[in-house]
């Protein structure tokens, strides 16, 4: 395209921006005022630059960075100068430059990049990679200094929290709290067109109950979320016992001159200094190793239920 000859044709005034610029904010109009003032007395410093890109399938000709340079050079009455990008990846240069001068939080960046994605492949499924031979998204949040994992997110506040983007965008919102609401607006879609299914598998009993109108599924699906979070906590309780129980078993074998146990509890005066730290003393240390012993033996019986995994030993 012969972007010289457009630039003459077309008033700098009315040149469409690309996309991807357009997603970052506009400074505010006291901003935009001080920057109108600072180019009326010392001119355009950094030129606007224009280029080419491809938009719904058309090529265009316009602003690939510095539109809050030309709203201030309008106010100015200013004249702008120009400089023309040459390079391969517009988006890159954009997100970059962008980046570099502005104060943006890692929320803002993440979601930039996760737009900036959509701009340019809209029929895509959410992901990063993508971008042919100009290299993936994972490459834009590497010189961003943003995790993937945010991007991630981002992508998922757009898809299940549209309209929180913006809020996002403008540091009104954090990602964080953004991502927590789309987590939760996806797992209530899961439930609403696999629900019913989910939890006929995860609680027979509910979904008849759902069936004969004697909950609802709302109702049904509170109750299960309850049941698997106490079950949850009963099964944490038990594991810890089981690794205490464990770890104690292995110190008692390993306590030096465990051995001389025996004669240490048939002195007298050794057995009353037990009963310190047993009330019950040798006799109720009896009955307990009895209580360990059919404890052992009930763990012995559980492991040989446990299926051999390959790799394990025998």
């Amino acid at each position: 395209m012969d972007g010289d000859r457009l630039a003459k044709a077309i008033d700098w005034r009315a040149l469409p921006v690309h996309p991807v610029a357009a997603l970052f904010p506009m400074m505010t109009e006291d901003e935009l005022t001080d920057l109108a003032v600072d180019i009326k007395t010392n001119g355009l410093v950094h030129p606007i630059v224009r280029g080419d890109w491809i938009e719904d399938g058309e090529p265009q000709y316009g602003i690939v960075d510095g539109r809050n340079r030309r709203a201030a050079c309008t106010l100015a009455g200013v004249e702008p100068t120009f400089t023309e990008f040459t390079g391969a990846d517009a988006t890159s240069f954009i997100i970059s430059s962008n980046i570099s001068r502005r104060h943006l939080t890692v929320g803002q960046i993440a979601m930039t990049i996760a737009l900036a994605r959509r701009v340019e492949n809209p029929a895509e499924p959410p992901s990063l990679g993508g971008r042919g031979k100009r290299g993936g998204y994972s490459e834009l949040a590497r010189l961003a200094g943003v995790d993937r994992k945010r991007i991630s997110e981002a992508t998922l506040v757009m898809e299940y929290a549209a309209e929180m983007v913006d809020e996002v965008m403008t540091n009104n919102r954090r990602l964080d709290a953004a991502y927590k609401a789309a987590v939760e607006r996806q797992r209530a879609k899961e439930w609403r067109t696999e629900g019913m299914e989910k939890l006929r598998k995860a609680a027979p009993e509910m979904g008849e109950r759902v069936d004969k109108g004697e909950l609802t599924f709302e109702e049904a699906r509170t109750l299960l979320i309850d049941r698997d979070k106490t079950e949850a906590q009963v099964r944490q309780t038990a594991f810890q016992m089981l690794a205490d129980f464990v770890r104690l078993t292995d110190g008692i074998t390993k306590t030096p001159r465990l051995q001389e146990l025996p004669e240490w509890l048939k002195n007298d005066e050794y057995e009353q200094d037990f009963r310190h730290y047993f009330k019950g003393g040798a006799a109720e240390l009896k009955a307990g190793v009895e209580i360990y012993q059919r404890a052992v033996d009930d763990l012995k019986k559980m492991i040989r239920q446990l299926p051999k995994r390959r790799g394990t030993a025998k």
